[in-house]
């Protein structure tokens, strides 16, 4: 079993978004992490 800590919501960028997109979304809703994926499925 999986004891871990999880966050919700999850935000996500595609692979097209940029760098800028990224800090902006950080920025603004004051997370540090962003799942980036592709086709629905993360990929970093």
């Amino acid at each position: 079993m999986n004891n871990g800590v999880y966050s919700f919501p999850v935000f996500t960028l595609t692979d097209e978004d940029s760098v800028y997109d990224a800090l902006e979304m950080m920025k603004t809703n004051f997370i540090k992490r962003v799942v980036i994926v592709k086709k629905k499925k993360p990929i970093g």
